[in-house]
């Protein structure tokens, strides 16, 4: 995640040697090519352009959600093996008759 990170970063920046370097690492060949034509052709406009990086922002995000889901997913795990004595818990609320007084 720190590469892509690094990446977004030169590109909000408008970095262009930061972004060629960027694109020149070898973890550059698992990005997407829409997030790598996008960076390659935000290295070479001018900095004052006004077009977003919105392809590697967008990529950036749904890394950032996988990761936060896995790491979510795990820890549920380990937490479901460690007491597998316990009753399972419902995720819904039981009901309570309403008493009406007459």
């Amino acid at each position: 995640m720190s590469y892509l990170d690094s990446l977004c970063q030169a590109l909000t920046a408008r970095d262009s040697v930061a972004i060629q370097q960027l694109l020149d690492h070898p973890m550059a060949k698992t990005l997407p090519a829409s997030v790598r034509d996008e960076a390659a052709g935000l290295a070479t406009q001018p900095a004052n352009a006004s077009r977003a990086p919105l392809r590697a922002f967008v990529f950036a995000h749904a890394m950032a959600q996988l990761m936060a889901a896995s790491s979510r997913g795990a820890s549920a795990g380990r937490d479901s093996t460690r007491d597998s004595t316990r009753e399972p818990t419902s995720p819904v609320a039981p009901r309570h008759e309403k008493h009406v007084a007459v």
